[in-house]
């Protein structure tokens, strides 16, 4: 250690003296960057939205009846339930649970039966304010039936196999109070995978 550091103290020594010597020759400033790549440690993916299809309604809000309709996570029917002097008739039904999927960036064999938090925020609610999105559900195919996804509470989504991209499935009940316009009414939800 002490050779070393003898070694130091002369280097630096000779290049003082030859500073001293030659005059300031400064090198032209030369800039150095740095960065770091992040890759999430969860992939999501969207397979499918909440479509709740196509249908005709009479008699929402007369005398304070609601229509509800209720799509299940599991198998994507929607069950209408309207009141006495309302009705609901399926014009287009849409069978296909919303879907999406999720994985552990690189996952392995290792991962299988690993537990993972879901979550879900900013519901950005139809734009019709007659027709309101709610009760989000959720199934896996661990987490068997239609199980409520929360925003303060986190749900359980298990990975079965850490090679394959795990499927996540959505269910919701949309309660229409009154007439809504014709045409396509779309709501939203981030929805948050943690673990």
């Amino acid at each position: 250690m002490r050779a070393f550091s003898r070694k130091i103290l002369i280097a630096t020594s000779v290049a003082a003296l030859g500073l001293g010597a030659y005059g300031v020759n400064a090198a032209p400033m030369a800039v150095l960057t740095a960065s770091i790549t992040s890759i999430g440690a969860l992939n999501a993916t969207n397979v499918a939205p909440m479509n709740f299809g196509s249908w005709l309604m009479t008699g929402a809000g007369g005398a304070g009846e609601k229509l509800v309709f209720v799509k299940s996570p599991t198998t994507g029917a929607v069950v209408a339930t309207p009141g006495a002097t309302s009705t609901a008739v399926s014009i287009v039904a849409n069978a296909i649970p919303a879907q999406q999927t999720v994985q552990i960036t690189g996952g392995t064999a290792d991962e299988d039966g690993l537990e993972i938090d879901v979550t879900y925020s900013n519901l950005q609610n139809f734009g019709d304010t007659d027709a309101v999105l709610s009760d989000i559900t959720y199934n896996t195919d661990t987490e068997a039936g239609s199980n409520p996804l929360t925003i303060s509470t986190p749900a359980t989504v298990t990975i079965v196999d850490g090679t394959v991209a795990e499927p996540v499935y959505f269910g919701g009940t949309v309660t229409v109070a009154g007439v809504i316009a014709s045409g396509a009414n779309t709501a939203t939800i981030d929805v948050t995978y943690t673990y």
